[in-house]
C-alpha cells in the first residue's frame, strides 16, 4: 500500500466516482478513476511493473479491500506519456468482500484510488459510500416516481383480529440529484387504512403538530423512515370487521408523494 503521505503533481487531476452513493448489501459497486491532465505540458510516468493503479477500501480508518491484492503483475518497465488533456480511466468492481473474500457488513466506507508510477503515490479525494441494511422479510408496496423509491411494509399479509399491525414507510432517493421537500408543519407523514375505497382510520387524526415551515434535503442514497401501528379500529375506537384493507402512505410536503396501496387481511 505504501505508508508514505500522498503527494501532489502540478497539472495532474484525479477523481473517484461509484455509480451511486448506496447500496444493497451484496451488490457491486462500479468505482471510475478518472486520471486527467490539467496543465499546459506533457507529464512523463515511468512504470516497473504493468500495475498502474491501486483501489483501496476501509472502513474505521482499518483496510478492508485493496483492488491489488492477491493479482499478479508483469515485471516490466514501461513509459507513459499524459499530453495536456489527455486521460485515463479505469473502471471496476468492489463485490462487497474484505480481503479473504468474506462479505462485508452494512455500514459507511471509504474509497480511495491511487496513481503509483515510480516515485510517485498519487491519490485521488476519498469517497464515502454506504452499504444498506439487509432489506426487511415481510409484506410490501413498492413504488417510483421521479427518482424517489417509495416502500410501504409491514410484517405479514394477514393479521387475527385485534392484533395492532406495525407499518414502516420509507422514501428513498434512488436518483442522482438531491431531492427537497417543503413542510407546513413538524407532520412529516400520515398513514390511512382505507375498505372498499373509504378511508376508515388516519394516523394524524386527533394529533397536533407544530406549525413551522422546514426544508428536508435527501441527498442521492439517503433515505427517510417512519413507522406506526394500526390498532385495527376506525376513527371512531371501533374495532374493525373481518375483511380486506389497504394502506396507503404519505410524504405530507407541499407536493405530497403517496406510496402505492398495501392490501391487508384482518381475519376472524
Amino acid at each position: 500500500v505504501g505508508d508514505e503521505p500522498p503527494i501532489e503533481l502540478e497539472g495532474l487531476e484525479l477523481a473517484l466516482q461509484a455509480d451511486r452513493a448506496a447500496y444493497e448489501p451484496g451488490e457491486p459497486v462500479t468505482l471510475t478513476f478518472v486520471i486527467t491532465n490539467t496543465g499546459g505540458t506533457a507529464l512523463h510516468f515511468t512504470f516497473s511493473s504493468s500495475k498502474r493503479f491501486d483501489i483501496l477500501v476501509e472502513r474505521d480508518g482499518i483496510l478492508i479491500w485493496q483492488w491489488s491484492h492477491g493479482r499478479k503483475f508483469l515485471q516490466v518497465i514501461d513509459e507513459l506519456i499524459l499530453e495536456p488533456g489527455d486521460s485515463l480511466t479505469y473502471e471496476l468492481t468492489w463485490p462487497q468482500v474484505d480481503n479473504t473474500g468474506n462479505p462485508v457488513p452494512p455500514g459507511e466506507y471509504e474509497v480511495s484510488a491511487a496513481f503509483e508510477p515510480e516515485g510517485y503515490r498519487l491519490e485521488s479525494p476519498h469517497l464515502m459510500i454506504r452499504v444498506k441494511e439487509a432489506p426487511l422479510e415481510g409484506h410490501e408496496a413498492v413504488k417510483e416516481l421521479d427518482g424517489l423509491k417509495l416502500v410501504l411494509w409491514t410484517e405479514k399479509e394477514s393479521y387475527p383480529a385485534g392484533e395492532p399491525v406495525p407499518l414502516k414507510f420509507e422514501v428513498i432517493n434512488i436518483g442522482s440529484i438531491a431531492a427537497h421537500f417543503i413542510f407546513s408543519s413538524s407532520r412529516r407523514f400520515d398513514l390511512l387504512v382505507k375498505q372498499d375505497g373509504r378511508v376508515i382510520w388516519q394516523w394524524s387524526r386527533g394529533k397536533y403538530f407544530l406549525q413551522v415551515f422546514t426544508e428536508v434535503v435527501l441527498k442521492p442514497g439517503e433515505s427517510l423512515a417512519f413507522g406506526a401501528r394500526w390498532p385495527q379500529v376506525d376513527s371512531a375506537g371501533n374495532s374493525v370487521p373481518p375483511g380486506s384493507y389497504e394502506v396507503l402512505a404519505l410524504l405530507t410536503a407541499a407536493e405530497p408523494v403517496e406510496s402505492a396501496p398495501l392490501m391487508i387481511e384482518v381475519g376472524d
